[in-house]
């Protein structure tokens, strides 16, 4: 009988100590978890910006050793010889297709269509996988992260650039509850390119100076917001309240809204279940904004606009130069 009183004890003891690591293991679990998460997308955030300024240097350098451009000629001019903006946006069955004919890869022959663009090519790791259907369409894009637009182009069917697409980089007004898009790369200092003496210019004329821009989007991280003095997941219906300002790109360029209609399922439409699999929309939406799912809502990711910058005095030789 005494052992029987003395052993009951001992059992809800035991009940409360396994409870108790229960707890501490959910703890611990969330925890590392945190840190885990982290530490993989701040690894992706360093390596995609060591990757961006190494790409800023060598296309910096490359315009600035241009001999064959005019003295005063604009920056773009330049550019063009590093750097082809039809090629943000690539069609990955094109490139299967080639591949399949030459007996090569398709990373080869995106590589060989980039021969001599030295700054596509370094900003190729960079680019992304994704699968979209639009306008009864289902294609599979390689295209650098930001946001999917409309160029206002037609498309060339004689290479795997999409020229009807095009890719700007969302950067987030809140106050004004809009979106400024910006191109992937832009020259730092208007007109310092030009050999052409400007007034109020703190950089020399003759300097090439050029930015670039990469929108890092954590997978495993969401955006939150501080309200009523609590941290909230921002919600992506929060997106249909924001505009976007694309003055800054070419004339012509516009959102895609087909990428914000959804399925009788609620699911993105535009990145709909098929056969390739079906594309996390990290950098989905008609802004670029992403989504992610937790707790069974669709909230924005983690974000931040990694930029790089890099100038480079110009080498002109010869007598085109007009010196």
């Amino acid at each position: 009988m005494d052992r029987d009183l003395q052993a009951e004890p001992r059992k809800r003891d035991s009940r409360h100590r396994a409870g108790g690591i229960l707890v501490e293991f959910c703890i611990s679990v969330m925890a590392l978890w945190l840190i885990a998460a982290a530490i993989v997308d701040l690894g992706r955030a360093f390596s995609a910006a060591h990757l961006l300024q190494s790409a800023a240097r060598s296309a910096a350098r490359e315009i600035a050793l241009d001999d064959e451009t005019a003295w005063n000629a604009p920056f773009q001019t330049a550019l063009e010889r590093v750097f082809d903006p039809n090629y943000l946006v690539v069609d990955a069955g094109c490139l299967e297709s080639l591949a399949v004919e030459a007996s090569t890869t398709p990373d080869f022959e995106l590589r060989e269509a980039l021969q001599g663009r030295v700054l596509n090519l370094a900003l190729k790791p960079l680019m992304i996988f994704e699968d979209v259907q639009l306008n009864g369409e289902q294609i599979r894009l390689i295209r650098y992260p930001g946001a999917l637009l409309a160029s206002g182009q037609p498309d060339d069917q004689d290479t795997c650039a999409r020229e009807d697409y095009t890719v700007g980089i969302p950067e987030i007004n809140d106050e004004d509850s809009r979106i400024d898009m910006f191109p992937v790369v832009a020259e730092l200092f208007a007109g310092s390119y030009s050999l052409e003496t400007s007034g109020g210019n703190l950089i020399p004329p003759g300097t090439a100076t050029l930015q670039l821009r990469y929108p890092f989007q954590a997978v495993a991280l969401s955006a939150w917001r501080v309200v009523d003095g609590f941290n909230r997941p921002v919600g992506v219906a929060e997106n249909d309240d924001y505009q976007a300002d694309l003055e800054r790109l070419a004339n012509g360029v516009s959102t895609l809204d087909a990428l914000d209609a959804r399925s009788s399922d609620g699911e993105l439409q535009a990145y709909a279940q098929n056969d390739l699999g079906q594309t996390l929309p990290v950098y989905g939406g008609r802004l670029g904004l992403g989504v992610q799912g937790v707790l069974g809502r669709e909230v924005r990711p983690y974000r931040r606009v990694i930029t790089a910058q890099a100038m480079a005095p110009r080498e002109v030789i010869g007598s085109g130069s007009g010196l």
